[in-house]
């Protein structure tokens, strides 16, 4: 079980679509709770709405003019939150709407709206349940300013069920939400994942800003990436551990002193039409790139005082998804990338279990 202290225990968790879908943290938040430790989750990062992205919240609706912004794809030092993303819209009456209703036994006490302040007027509209629209103007970036991040801060007597939020005039750019409840839990589990994500979002971010962005001290990090990095049929193993060396420095630069998980990919297979079954196919080309990786991991965290989880090792090596697919139910996804709910709940178990938080 993860140690009773003075104050919750706070864990953030950064990484791709095999944490974007949130089962995996999930499941591990279920075993917790039967086993009597309260649980919950307080951050909705940038990449709310898009397909993969499981969020803490009974439901959300996305107006079309919002253009998602990922660090990990930026060509420059970019300003980015706690999820490594920005959210931007300039299209008056673009709208953002939250069912903040996600556990009953979950109120919603009050809520941070994180934003990037730009240069130029910016003002939204921000109604709370069934209050009137309150009109807020955004900071503004003085000119010759280095951006600090902003954020607006919402309480409620009681609880907040529901949350609007509309542009109404400027560059808007939204960096996520912190929710605080009225009865806090023992442990937060803070999920920031996103489909396509690779380990170069941490380099490419400017951590000046990070830093002052991310709202808690987490006592754990788990970076949980190399699906992504190793999608190319050409893997480079030095280039990949000049990056991940990049990225978990500023990772350690943001996060000093947290304890430091490391998952490395699942195994990967190769889908063969019909048409090519005849041919020769490699079906363990990605399973041999994902071996490396996970390699590289562990011995680049460990400079950084990160421990490493093998994932694909878990799941038997190299092939094992071919047996995990096969299975009744199947425990992976037939693009024999992702597993299926089934099989990241399996995950969930074997990694908590792993990392003594349940008993083996």
């Amino acid at each position: 079980m993860p140690p009773a202290g003075s104050g919750p225990l706070r864990v953030g968790v950064w990484g791709d679509s095999h944490v974007a879908a949130g089962f995996i943290t999930d499941e591990i938040g279920k075993h917790l709770e039967a086993a009597g430790l309260s649980v919950n989750t307080r951050a909705i990062p940038a990449s709310l709405g898009r397909p993969g992205v499981r969020l803490p919240v009974r439901r959300v609706c996305k107006g079309d003019g919002w253009r998602f912004q990922a660090g990990y794809s930026a060509m420059e030092e970019v300003s980015v939150g706690p999820s490594l993303a920005n959210l931007r819209s300039t299209r008056v009456g673009d709208y953002l709407w939250f069912d903040l209703r996600y556990r009953p036994d979950r109120n919603v006490r009050s809520v941070e709206i994180q934003y990037l302040p730009t240069r130029g007027r910016a003002t939204i509209g921000v109604r709370v349940d069934d209050g009137s629209e309150v009109r807020v103007e955004l900071e503004q970036l003085p000119d010759r300013a280095s951006n600090a991040p902003a954020v607006i801060d919402l309480r409620a007597s009681s609880s907040i069920s529901t949350l609007k939020i509309r542009v109404l005039q400027g560059d808007v750019v939204l960096q996520g939400l912190t929710l605080d409840y009225a009865e806090p839990a023992a442990m937060t589990i803070d999920v920031f994942g996103i489909p396509s994500a690779t380990a170069k979002g941490w380099s490419n971010a400017d951590l000046w800003y990070l830093e002052k962005s991310i709202p808690v001290a987490y006592d754990a990090i788990i970076l949980e990436y190399g699906t992504n990095e190793g999608a190319v049929g050409r893997f480079d193993s030095a280039k990949y551990a000049a990056m991940l060396t990049a990225s978990l420095r500023s990772v350690r630069q943001v996060f000093p002193a947290s304890a430091c998980l490391l998952i490395g990919p699942t195994d990967r297979g190769v889908r063969v039409p019909a048409a090519r079954r005849s041919g020769r196919v490699d079906l363990l080309q990605y399973s041999r790139i994902h071996q490396q990786i996970t390699r590289i991991q562990a011995e680049v965290g460990a400079r950084f005082g990160c421990a490493m989880w093998d994932w694909q090792r878990y799941m038997g090596g190299a092939g094992s998804v071919y047996l995990w697919a096969r299975e009744t139910p199947a425990l992976a996804a037939p693009d024999l990338i992702h597993l299926t709910p089934t099989g990241y709940r399996r995950t969930a178990a074997a990694l908590a279990q792993s990392i003594g938080w349940l008993p083996p």
